[in-house]
């Protein structure tokens, strides 16, 4: 599971304030990982509230969320009711599936993406090992289609990340993709990368911290890039959402 660096010196205080008051008009679009939460239920959403409205409860509070892989063949006959049920200005970025994924497993995740095509952000795609010349073709024709954000493993030796993160550098030169940024002081850079840029977090994240890491994602904001913050968890902390909406507000 992903999470924020424990300690709040996670990166230095703001070093140029004026900087983050001229890019804070930007905005940053907060959501979860998934909305079928069963954790949800009675925290979120009304105990009574039917499943088949949850997208749309969920979309009336947040701009954008992450759909998981998982729900490419455990909700395939729902994309539909998804865009009937939620308002078109709820955003997704569609997880596609893990490296060596079978055969069904990708097309199901086509199938999906295509049919949400309106409302995708982003494909996620996560890294963990070489990719294979096979992963890679199609990789390439996501990116032709929509903007791509990488996810490298972040329990990865130090040199391993980094050599996949130059290999991303050199395969999709030209290509309009991302690279998850978790919090890590030494990767800030990731937030800058692509038109549209992800923050992940899980666990617990304390107000100071959540400020510090908003200061960093807004001050690499632009009007042509799309700043994303994503909480991820079962369930994702509720608590932490609503304190990222709070603190974005603030700033």
């Amino acid at each position: 599971m992903l999470g924020i660096v424990a300690n709040t010196s996670i990166i230095n205080p703001i070093e140029s304030s004026t900087r983050f008051l001229t890019l804070s008009e930007h905005v940053v679009l907060i959501g979860a990982r998934g909305w079928i939460h069963e954790g949800w239920s009675g925290e979120f959403y009304p105990e009574d509230l039917p499943d088949e409205w949850q997208v749309g409860y969920y979309g009336n509070e947040f701009q954008v969320v992450m759909v998981p892989a998982s729900y490419w063949s455990t909700q395939a006959d729902k994309f539909d009711e998804w865009l009937e049920e939620s308002d078109e200005s709820l955003k997704m970025i569609c997880e596609w599936p893990a490296q060596g994924a079978t055969a069904a497993q990708i097309s199901e995740a086509e199938r999906g993406i295509e049919a949400l095509a309106e409302r995708v952000l982003a494909v996620l795609i996560k890294v963990e090992t070489e990719v294979s010349e096979f992963d890679l073709a199609i990789y390439m024709e996501l990116a032709d289609k929509y903007p791509l954000c990488f996810e490298i493993k972040d329990d990865l030796a130090t040199d391993k990340r980094r050599q996949l993160q130059a290999w991303l550098t050199e395969e999709f030169a030209g290509k309009d993709y991302g690279i998850v940024w978790t919090g890590e002081p030494a990767l800030q850079s990731n937030l800058a990368l692509g038109s549209v840029s992800v923050t992940k977090l899980s666990g617990e994240v304390d107000p100071k911290q959540l400020r510090t890491l908003f200061e960093c994602i807004l001050a690499a904001g632009t009007e042509n890039r799309n700043q994303v913050l994503i909480v991820d968890g079962e369930p994702p902390s509720m608590q932490l959402l609503t304190n990222a909406g709070i603190i974005l507000d603030l700033l």
